[in-house]
């Protein structure tokens, strides 16, 4: 059991690819689907006896494919932060407050002993992923690529002069109306597409912040990269801001019980700033959409449709965030007020609960796991300010309290974090996941 819980905090090397190479192979993969979209439309068309007609727009990405150099060679990666990614990236509900606070634990209980390296490359446990076929298997390659291409992408953002807390806002809850207050009726999805998150962080202050889109793709084996980037880059392209192309990354992680690896293209645009308020996050404007090429669409596949995102959707965005981050630490009624269309105080739930680790005191919820006479004890919460700051209900005080951590305390802490199971009397270890916005995750095996 050791071993499975050291492969997941241990830092091991996870290859990278990103070249002139990978970059040919996708827009080839590119061509093929357009192409093959083309003839079916076609088919169609001549079925119908209607003119001929060519694939949807959203088929002739014009992005300038670029390699990422801080994307290509070796990355050293903890499973354990990856999965923390996971667990923030995707969230999972319940009608029931309690249940709810379990549901949100699924990736550590799921993927606990998931990993292991081969001379020191990060690989899935071949026991682990043995007897898990077909729909399953491909689960499991989606949540890798989710895990590995969020902590990636946070890499990237660094590399290209990121500083501070970096957070994946998921885009498909703005397109469902949580934030933008549409049903989601109101939008007509055939035939359009969208990336997964939003990368938000700050620029020259914490309210001051700079975007970029990112979609990630899993996958078993190699030889679907190429194609499986090429989708992602069409996918990334259907969010504007004031009519440009936001900065993108599409990743696409192989997993299975012989590699875990990157594998990374830049479609080339600049990254808007956009100054965000607790103001703009109550206001009740609403989400905008403009045609592709107007035209372009076949009656078949529907009008073609790109979102539109100015600040005011850019501060629902972020509210949605913070909603997400008030569910992860285990206070759902902050949560739930931030989601509410109207601003209203609210207090801090008193039942947090609070420990010191690292000489510090964190806030958050704790549940415990236990199979015969092994236990783990599953603490996720955050920096107590950033918690506190959460209930204010006011946007600049939860991104100040964030950026502050972020430079007063994420690096002492980090640094007294160990990259293996630290083993005290009473517990067979204890693994620890710490994010620069002041999130906390750590599981304790007890005997």
């Amino acid at each position: 059991m050791l071993d499975e819980i050291s492969a997941l905090v241990c830092r091991t090397d996870m290859s990278a690819y990103s070249d002139d190479k990978l970059l040919i192979s996708a827009r080839k993969a590119m061509e093929a689907d357009a192409t093959r979209a083309a003839k079916q439309a076609n088919s169609r068309a001549t079925k119908a006896r209607m003119p001929a007609t060519h694939a949807p727009a959203n088929y002739y990405s014009t992005k300038k494919l670029s390699a990422v150099p801080s994307l290509h060679g070796v990355l050293s990666v903890r499973p354990m932060d990856a999965l923390l990614e996971l667990a923030r990236a995707t969230p999972l509900g319940g009608s029931s407050a309690v249940l709810e606070r379990f549901s949100r634990q699924w990736a550590w209980i799921r993927y606990l002993g998931a990993f292991d390296h081969r001379n020191t490359k990060l690989i899935l446990r071949a026991s682990a992923v043995a007897n898990v076929f077909d729909h399953d298997r491909a689960l499991v390659s989606e949540h890798m690529g989710v895990a590995f291409g969020v902590l990636a992408a946070k890499t990237w953002c660094r590399s290209d002069g990121a500083s501070g807390p970096i957070e994946a806002l998921p885009v498909r809850s703005l397109l469902n109306g949580v934030i933008a207050g549409h049903p989601a009726g109101d939008f007509d999805q055939r035939g359009s597409l969208e990336p997964d998150y939003l990368l938000s962080y700050p620029d020259k202050s914490p309210t001051s912040r700079r975007y970029r889109v990112l979609e990630c793709k899993g996958t078993q084996h190699a030889s679907s990269v190429a194609k499986a980037l090429g989708h992602a880059v069409r996918q990334v392209d259907a969010l504007r801001y004031q009519g440009r192309a936001i900065p993108a990354l599409a990743t696409a992680i192989v997993s299975n019980e012989h590699e875990i690896s990157l594998h990374s293209i830049d479609p080339d645009d600049e990254a808007p700033t956009i100054e965000v308020s607790t103001e703009n996050a109550w206001s009740p404007r609403g989400l905008r959409r403009s045609a592709l090429s107007p035209g372009m669409g076949t009656e078949a596949e529907g009008p073609q449709w790109r979102f539109e995102l100015d600040e005011f959707i850019i501060a629902r965005l972020e509210r949605h965030r913070v909603a997400a981050r008030a569910a992860l630490v285990g206070d759902l009624n902050v949560s739930q007020a931030w989601q509410r269309d109207s601003w209203s105080p609210v207090d801090l739930s008193r039942q947090l609960v609070e420990r010191s680790d690292f000489g510090e005191s964190w806030l958050g919820q704790e549940i415990l796991v236990r199979v015969g006479g092994i236990g783990a004890r599953i603490f996720v919460g955050a920096h107590h300010s950033v918690v506190r700051a959460l209930a204010s209900l006011e946007l600049e005080r939860v991104l100040t309290a964030e950026a502050e951590f972020d430079g007063t305390l994420f690096e002492r802490v980090q640094g007294e974090r160990s990259d293996q199971p630290d083993v005290r009397p009473g517990f067979e270890s204890s693994i620890t996941s710490l994010g620069p916005d002041g999130v906390i995750a750590r599981i304790e095996f007890m005997v």
